[in-house]
């Protein structure tokens, strides 16, 4: 999949969010463990974003394992989130 698309899809998650009241940052060239974070009153939430024109997301374990063992801080209040665009729907994965 290009880097354009993946790109295109971060900023339809991003607009997606700040229509939610979000103030949303995107992490630069997308080297970090999380394309985006998401900020608003309330919460935080840490995304990675992740698409493809066929039906199904992979993910490699690596870096399922990474996201989903990211250390909070003691207070943190927010989420650890997958966005997959899949074939042509949204399915939000929460990590614990």
């Amino acid at each position: 999949m290009s880097k354009r698309y993946g790109i295109g899809k971060e900023r339809e998650v991003r607009k997606i969010l700040e229509r939610m009241g979000y103030v949303v940052t995107r992490s630069s060239a997308s080297l970090g463990m999380f394309d985006l974070i998401a900020v608003n009153n309330k919460r935080i939430r840490l995304i990675q974003v992740k698409a493809t024109k066929s039906k199904k997301v992979y993910m490699n374990k690596e870096e399922l394992d990474d996201i989903r063992n990211f250390q909070n801080y003691p207070k943190f209040v927010g989420a650890k989130e997958i966005w997959k665009w899949e074939g042509r729907k949204w399915n939000v994965e929460g990590l614990e």
